[in-house]
Order: C-alpha cells, then structure tokens, then sequence
C-alpha cells in the first residue's frame, strides 16, 4: 500500500499531518490545530477525512477536532488516559493497539511525558508521528502536565528501541532553537554542520526538516545518552556518569527549560 503524508504549517510552528493512499482518496488528519488551513489542505490534494487522531489532549493539537467532525461526521481517536480533555473524543485509545483507519494500519505507542497519556502513532512501519514527546534534535516539555522521568521512560522504551529507519514526523518545528540548543552543548559536535545545513535548505525553501529516528539517535542529545560513545560526550558537559542516561538525561531537560 502506497501511502504518503503531508503536513499542515498551523501558526507559527504546529504541525498537523494528513496520512493518506491517494488511490482510496481518504485521509487521517493527526493534531489538527487550525481547522482551516486543513481543510485548504484537504481540497488541494483531493482527499476526504475519513477520522481524527490526536497524540495528546493540548489544545494548539485538538482545537481543529469539533469544527472538522461535525463537518465530516467523522470520528476522534485518542488517549484513553486524556480522554476527558479531548474535544469530540469517541473512541479512547492506548499503547499497544493497532488501527485500520481508512486501510492504513497505525500502531500505538504510549509515550507518556509531556503529557500523562500521549501517543505516539507508527503509520504502516515505516514513519512515527510523535506529537510533542520527541522533536527534531529534542524532547517535550515535561512541566505542562507531564512529568521528566517518566519522559525518560519513553525514550528509552520506545525511542530508543525502536528500528531506527522510521521517519518521526514531529508536532512542531522547533529546529532553529533546538540546533541552538545542541551547538550550545557539544559546540565541535561533529554533525553540527549536516544537521545546520538540512536546516537551512529546508528553510530556504518554505519547508521543514525531517529525520529519521537513527538521525535522532546519532544527532538529538535526549537520545546520545542511550549511545555509549556519545553519552562519553554529554556526560562530559553535564559533569555526569555516562554510564548514567537517566541522570544526564535529566539534567539536559533542566539546561533546556531555561535555554
């Protein structure tokens, strides 16, 4: 089955996601935070929404669900442990299930952190869509209702466990701040320049930079601490145990809050 995704620009750097198999003409719509702009979308690719999946209950990833499932009379999937918080919610759901929406097969994951009960959903073995928990050369912010260890938890029980050629398609595009961040700690990292030219080039072009979760692993600091060559590295300027990913792992969220 051939399906693709597109990504929706919502304010400044919400990313909503259509996933879809143009030959069906249906589309899944992920964390949709301005309704509009999906539905522009929508149109410009031909696609009906067959049901809404949310990664977690935030409101800049619902607040498009009520306008777009009453409008389509399509369903909202999403966890089971934020359900109250979740606009039009129908159908809880939880780490573990498997999906067939629309004749896509998403596989869920619980990546609790960021929030209490996010998601994160694998589109058909091959992309991971993952809300807020893991970015591009980041982590989630634990202090909105989250909690940093638990955060830890889901990186090394699913992020850093699973096959590293999964594309992670991200709920915002905090690349520029988040390559600050990295320059900032590991300054003669050497895949600074790669990263700071993907960057740019996706930029240039009024796009977004994408990874892949090997990418991550080699690249993003809340996962070199799970790589013991590279956690040499981050426990050097955290003046930390490498041998000791939670701790150093904590400590660059604490420098990242403030950062």
């Amino acid at each position: 089955m051939a399906w693709q995704h597109a990504y929706v620009l919502c304010a400044q750097d919400n990313l909503a996601y259509l996933v879809f198999d143009r030959e069906m003409g249906h589309a899944l719509v992920v964390d949709p935070t301005d309704p509009e702009k999906v539905e522009r979308s929508l149109k410009t690719l031909g696609l009906k929404p067959a049901a809404i999946l949310n990664t977690h209950s935030h409101p800049d990833h619902t607040q498009g669900n009520e306008r777009l499932a009453k409008a389509y009379s399509i369903p909202v999937y999403g966890p089971a442990r934020e359900a109250e918080a979740i606009p039009m919610l129908r159908y809880p759901i939880e780490g573990g299930q498997v999906l067939d929406l629309a004749g896509i097969s998403i596989k869920v994951h619980d990546t609790p952190g960021h929030t209490k009960g996010g998601l994160t959903f694998e589109v058909e073995h091959e992309a991971l869509i993952t809300g807020d928990t893991l970015f591009f050369l980041g982590c989630g912010n634990p202090n909105v209702g989250g909690d940093v260890e638990v955060l830890f938890d889901t990186f090394k029980r699913v992020y850093a466990q699973l096959p590293g050629h999964l594309m992670v398609l991200p709920g915002h595009d905090y690349s520029p701040k988040n390559l600050s961040f990295l320059k900032s700690i590991l300054p003669d990292f050497y895949g600074i320049d790669g990263v700071q030219k993907k960057v740019e080039q996706a930029h240039a072009s009024s796009g977004v930079p994408f990874s892949t979760l090997e990418d991550e692993r080699e690249n993003n600091p809340f996962l070199m601490v799970f790589n013991p060559k590279l956690a040499q590295k981050i426990a050097s300027i955290v003046g930390l145990d490498p041998h000791d990913p939670k701790a150093c792992f904590l400590k660059l969220r604490e420098i990242r809050n403030t950062f």
